[in-house]
Parts: C-alpha cells; structure tokens; sequence
C-alpha cells in the first residue's frame, strides 16, 4: 500500500473514533453529569426546607444559580470558556468581591453537606471540561507523542555527534 491508502485509512478511522465519542460517549457521559447535578440541586433545595436558618440566602442564592448554570451550559465548558470567565473576574471588582463575599459565607455555613455540594458540583464541571475536549485528544495525543519522540530522537543524534571518534567507533564500527 502506499502513502496515500494508509493517510486515507488513518483519517478515515480518525473520522470514525472522533464521531463515536463526540456523538454517543461524550453525550452520554453530559446527561449522567446533567442528572447528578440535578440530584445536586435537589439537595440543596432540601437542606434549604431542613435547615432554612442554617442554609442563609447568602449561601443558598448564589449556590443555586450556579447549579442551574452548570445544568444548563455542561456542554459548552470549555478552555476558551474557562478563560474569558478569568479575565472578566480579573478585571472586575464586583465579581472579586462577590466572590469573597460568597467563599466566606459558605466556610460560615454550619452544614458540611452543603460544601460536599459545592465540591461535587466543581468536580463535574472539570469532568465536563475533560470530555468536552475529549475529541481533540484524538488528534493532539499523536502529534505530542510525535514531537516527544522527534525531541528526543535529536537529544540522541547531538548526543552521538559530540562523542570522541574512538567512543564512536566502539557503538558503530567503520570497518
């Protein structure tokens, strides 16, 4: 076979993987996510009815908008995403002070199982952060691993060029 056949084969099963994660794993990795933040958000709303002096609305408000955010966007987290909410909240001194405003009031709140929310809420949202680049792995991994091994291919060469000639000579015989 040559070149041709074999990149035509490569993209093909790439084409391949790349629409059974983007179209059947990842979807179905987004709904579990979405049903146990709702699960989230249903405790919250418990505790809320259980313990309404303990759960303040300093603590219960922003905790549930956040919770329906992440329901409603878990598919588009992303690193583009993830860095336009850190420049915005750089640059704005409400958003810092909500937020500090926020993180004490949660550390205040008597009940632990509401930051066990908060936790698991963040850990989906990183999850989803994997996934929704997942299909990039696809095509980033061989590429890596294509410069790792070119980097260290090179390390080896100059290695070899700097040795004496009689070290040389001992790994590959002239004769």
């Amino acid at each position: 076979m040559n070149i041709m056949a074999w990149l035509f084969i490569t993209i093909t099963a790439f084409s391949v993987l790349h629409f059974v994660y983007e179209g059947i794993i990842a979807p179905s990795l987004r709904l579990k996510w979405r049903c146990d933040l709702f699960a989230l958000r249903d405790r919250l709303r418990r505790l809320k009815c259980e313990h309404p002096d303990e759960l303040t609305d300093e603590v219960f408000i922003p905790m549930q908008r956040s919770l329906n955010r992440s329901i409603a966007l878990l598919h588009r987290v992303n690193v583009v995403v993830l860095h336009r909410a850190s420049l915005q909240y750089q640059h704005s001194q409400s958003l810092i002070e909500q937020s500090a405003k926020f993180g004490t009031a949660l550390e205040a709140c008597p009940l632990d199982e509401v930051r066990e929310i908060r936790q698991k809420s963040l850990d989906i949202l990183l999850h989803a952060l994997q996934v929704n680049h997942g299909g990039a792995y696809l095509y980033v991994v061989p590429i890596a691993l294509g410069v790792a091994l070119g980097q260290k291919l090179v390390a080896s060469i100059e290695k070899a060029i700097k040795l004496p000639e009689k070290d040389f000579e001992q790994i590959m015989p002239i004769k």
